[in-house]
């Protein structure tokens, strides 16, 4: 499948322009398939999606074990983790990454 066809396909699914223009430089800068990212973003989303997890049950099992008062510095630091992971890692490109490919199984 050539760039054009994936960039159209990519359009079809749901990335805006935006996205696929950082998509299109991301594979230039790194003379790399729009496959390869794809799947390197689903892989990222996946992995931080686990951790996020991890993250959350950590938490809010400190929270019922040591009560309320430990509330706020909990909900800050979750907070804080989400903010580190939003910038880190493209959640948002990735999810749509990860739908893309499991809508799309020949990829």
């Amino acid at each position: 499948m050539t760039n054009i066809e994936m960039e159209e396909k990519l359009s079809e699914q749901g990335f805006s322009a935006r996205e696929i223009a950082l998509l299109k430089h991301r594979v230039e800068q790194d003379t790399t398939t729009y496959q390869a990212l794809l799947i390197d973003l689903r892989k990222r989303f996946i992995g931080c999606v686990i951790f996020l997890l991890v993250v959350l049950f950590y938490f809010g099992g400190a929270y019922f074990i040591r009560g309320k008062p430990d509330f706020l510095s909990t909900i800050l630091t979750l907070i804080f983790t989400l903010i580190v992971f939003w910038f880190l890692a493209p959640l948002k490109l990735g999810a749509k990454a990860y739908l893309f490919i499991r809508n799309n199984s020949y990829l």
